[in-house]
């Protein structure tokens, strides 16, 4: 799954949990990718969070940093995210340095690019397998859509000897 989001969209903070338990009932068949998509014009401290992250993901936090921002969209200011992200173990003034490298800010970039490329202009957008979802998804439709590509994956595997 590839799910296109931003950390202050509070349809993606919904969705979240529901990844969550799609990952813990079919961990052999499904792994999360976070793809970013911040929107500055509803979101103003999305690209900060996204920011935030990108450096936390630098220092093997992102997913206690992802988390953790879903879980609290207010605390997306700065000096929020870096004790967050401090408080989750990373290194302070590593953690410095890389939200004020360019290079940060252009893994941003990248992920936005892409979404525009694909048309993407809302989140939270979830790919499954390559199949596109828009919006809120609830559990038992996505565990459905997840067995239905599991099942046209294994049908299109050829039988190897």
């Amino acid at each position: 799954m590839i799910l296109f989001a931003d950390f202050q969209c509070v349809y993606c903070a919904q969705l979240v949990p529901v990844l969550a338990q799609v990952l813990a009932a079919r961990p052999h068949d499904v792994r999360l990718v976070y793809r970013h998509l911040p929107l500055p014009p509803l979101h103003p401290q999305a690209a900060g969070a996204a920011l935030g992250a990108v450096c936390a993901e630098q220092q093997g936090r992102f997913w206690e940093m992802f988390d953790h921002l879903f879980a609290n969209p207010s605390q997306l200011e700065p000096d929020a995210l870096r004790a967050t992200a401090v408080s989750l173990g990373a290194n302070g003034p590593a953690y410095d340095a890389c939200v004020n490298n360019r290079a940060t800010q252009q893994r941003i970039d990248r992920d936005v690019a892409a979404a525009a490329d694909i048309g993407l202009n809302g989140t939270p957008v979830l790919f499954v397998n390559g199949r596109l979802l828009r919006g809120m998804q609830p559990l038992p439709s996505l565990l459905a859509i997840v067995d239905e590509e599991r099942s046209r994956q294994s049908a299109m595997t050829p039988t190897a000897r």
